[in-house]
């Protein structure tokens, strides 16, 4: 994956992020673990370095466009963490942030909290829970600075996941592909319910071609505390 710091380095570029050497080299180290494992256990779908470094590194890091720092000791929480993205590359590269992997497939979690080690990445935690879960534990709920979630579900379900953890003055980021406006749309019951409010809605272009968006919520007031609903309840009855 090294021969493809120069890619990760120009689309990088593209969007105004600039990181050092050994920074890079870090993240496509990951990329190199995430591929060597995915032949043990399906993390991505996407197998093809030059895709990788596009579809996950860049795609993971574009959010650092819009939010260039956060402060040191804040806590990011990626929800639905699957092979670590965005969540990995945006420890590698907030260094000073404490960044939670959740995800609730324990054979996950466990290639998370290896790759950590190997990589050395002191603020990185994974955690082995579901999202209903984590937004009930104290240590959790209502901390994060910065939540983000990556094809996870869609928004009215993936807000009741997410805004419980949030901080009031925090924020929700999203990532999410095309036709992300219809379920902007049906998320106005959501966020009034969750205490949360739309922030942004940012849209990118990748190399690839693939037009994304990043969603952004703010957490304007406390979510009451009947939420999140029981594990299972907000996919069969989301607030829409």
């Amino acid at each position: 994956m090294i021969s493809f710091k120069n890619q990760l380095q120009k689309e990088l570029a593209d969007f105004g992020l600039d990181y050092s050497e050994g920074t890079l080299e870090k993240l496509l180290e990951y990329a190199g673990y995430v591929l060597e494992e995915n032949k043990n256990q399906n993390l991505t779908r996407i197998v093809e370095p030059e895709a990788v470094v596009t579809r996950h590194l860049v795609d993971s890091l574009v959010l650092q466009k819009w939010f260039p720092s956060l402060e040191a000791g804040s806590l990011l929480i990626d929800l639905g963490t699957g092979g670590g993205f965005p969540g990995v590359p945006l420890a590698i590269t907030w260094p000073g942030v404490q960044v939670v992997l959740v995800d609730s497939e324990r054979k996950k979690v466990d290639f998370l909290q290896r790759a950590a080690r190997e990589l050395a990445l002191a603020n990185v935690t994974a955690v082995h829970a579901r999202a209903e879960e984590l937004g009930r534990d104290d240590d959790y709920r209502e901390q994060a600075d910065l939540v983000v979630a990556r094809s996870v579900a869609k928004l009215p379900v993936l807000l009741e996941y997410s805004l419980p953890l949030v901080k009031i003055g925090g924020r929700f980021c999203s990532y999410k592909g095309e036709g992300v406006e219809s379920e902007v749309a049906e998320s106005d019951k959501a966020l009034k319910v969750l205490g949360g409010r739309l922030d942004s809605l940012l849209a990118y272009t990748l190399s690839s071609g693939d037009t994304h968006h990043l969603v952004v919520f703010l957490k304007a007031t406390q979510t009451p505390h009947i939420y999140p609903r029981r594990p299972g309840i907000p996919q069969k009855r989301p607030l829409s």
